[in-house]
Formats: structure tokens, sequence, C-alpha cells
């Protein structure tokens, strides 16, 4: 499984699961290096969860192959959304972001072509004149606007959440359409089409060497578990500020197709 909020989570996935299987936890360390541990595993049944319509566009705009080939509906078991948020350190009003002739130093962690995009269709709409200011992790960029090295954040919603128990920042929008965890949804601040302002966190669950019942049961099985509140995983996709997909694997194709092309759009 992948490090950090993604292995968190799986370990309690695992703690749900394990009433009907025996599960052997293999950490990945990373989610590139958990992803290499799922494609290396020749035999035995195996399953992981990841970033797939992310990385695998990412890897195609980059000039190589899949992150994780063989993308099909049947091998999917699990969907998860999460999004952003734009905040700023506490005190601070966020509505200045959208002032006209503003200029503001925003932190992304995008990378440097999809971050560049966000700053510059947001000065087109708003009239602004603000910075973008690369990091490479939501930690540093959330220390970066709490210290003051940056006036604003786009900020993963765990991270965010964490935060503002202790008080030290202020969020208002989300890129979640229908809003959620206490956030607005950014289409209701800014009146403009671009589907960077909606874009959707995709994590999928893939299992192989399984049959095709197994892993249509272990689908059911988690569906089931995400759609009882009572759930560890449920609580735990509430603390994190994520949103189980109770879906189709059928749609959780689509949304995978749709999660690759809005990056691919994003990176190039």
């Amino acid at each position: 499984s992948a490090s950090g909020t993604f292995n968190s989570f799986n370990k309690v996935l695992v703690s749900d699961l394990e009433k009907f299987y025996n599960i052997t936890k293999v950490p990945g360390g990373s989610e590139i290096k958990g992803n290499k541990i799922f494609q290396q595993t020749d035999s035995n049944p195996v399953y992981v969860m990841t970033k797939t319509g992310y990385q695998n566009a990412r890897s195609a705009v980059e000039g190589n192959g899949d992150f994780h080939p063989g993308v099909s509906a049947g091998n999917m078991v699990l969907a998860i959304s999460y999004y952003k948020t734009i905040c700023m350190a506490a005190g601070k009003d966020i509505e200045s972001i959208f002032t006209k002739g503003s200029s503001l130093k925003i932190g992304l962690t995008e990378g440097i072509t999809p971050s560049n995009k966000y700053v510059a269709n947001l000065n087109r709409i708003v009239g602004s004149n603000h910075i973008m200011v690369p990091y490479k992790s939501s930690g540093k960029s959330a220390t970066g606007v709490i210290t003051g090295d940056i006036d604003a954040v786009l900020l993963n919603e765990a991270k965010a959440l964490k935060i503002l128990k202790g008080g030290q920042l202020t969020c208002k929008y989300t890129q979640n359409p229908a809003g959620g965890n206490g956030f607005k949804p950014l289409t209701t601040r800014i009146n403009d089409d671009w589907f960077g302002w909606t874009y959707r966190h995709l994590l999928l669950g893939h299992v192989k060497h399984v049959s095709n019942a197994f892993a249509k049961t272990l689908y059911t099985r988690i569906q089931a578990i995400m759609s009882d509140p009572k759930s560890n995983t449920s609580m735990k996709l509430k603390k994190n500020g994520w949103y189980g997909e109770v879906m189709s694997q059928e749609d959780m194709f689509k949304t995978y197709e749709q999660a690759y092309d809005n990056t691919t759009n994003l990176l190039k």
C-alpha cells in the first residue's frame, strides 16, 4: 500500500476486511513503491490503491509506459474521491484572492505546468496578478502559508481539516462541486467553466491474480463497508474528508477515464 494518509487508510480498510480474508500487509513506503510491489507480484492474489488515472496520465504525457497497466472495470474494487480547498493563515480574508488587481503568492503542489494553469486562470477571471509558488508536499505548503512565506494555498482537505482544528488556518472554498467538509463549492465564487475548478483526485483499489467472482465479492464487501456509517473504514473516510464512492465497477472505470483525461489536460 502507499505511504502516509493512503497507508493509514489501507490499514483501517484491512481491519474491516480481515473477518472475511487472511490478509498479509506489505507496506510500500510510497505510492510508486507500493504499485511496484503490486506489479511485481507474479502469482498470489494482491491488492493496491493508487491515483491510477493521474499516474497513468502523467506517465503517458512524459512518454513512458503505463504506471498501472491493464486497468479494467472487473479488477476495480474501490473508488474514493478527495478534493482540495483554498486556505490562508487564520485571520486572513480569503475573499482578497478574488479582488481585482490583487497580487498574492499562492502555493500549489500540482507540479509546475498544472500549478501555473491554476494561477493563470484565476488571474484571467479575477483580473489579479497572483504569483504561483511551487511546493513538493502539502505539509510544506501548509507550513508556508502559516509562517507567511506565501499568502494562500490550495491544500488537500485531509491536511486542511487537521490544521483547522489547531486554529492556524482559515479555509473556505473547495474544488468539490457539491461542497462538503464545511467548505463551499469554488464554482459558487468563480463563474467559469474551466474543468480545473472541480478537479477530483481519484483513488482506485485494484486486484489481480483473482477470479472474476472473487473480485466481484470483494468489491461488494467494500461497498457495504463504506456504506456502513459505523464501520472503521467509514469513520476513517470522514476523518480524512474523503468520499467513498458507491458505484458500479463500470462507473469506476468511467470515472478513471475522466480522471485520466482531466489530468492529461492539466499536464499538457
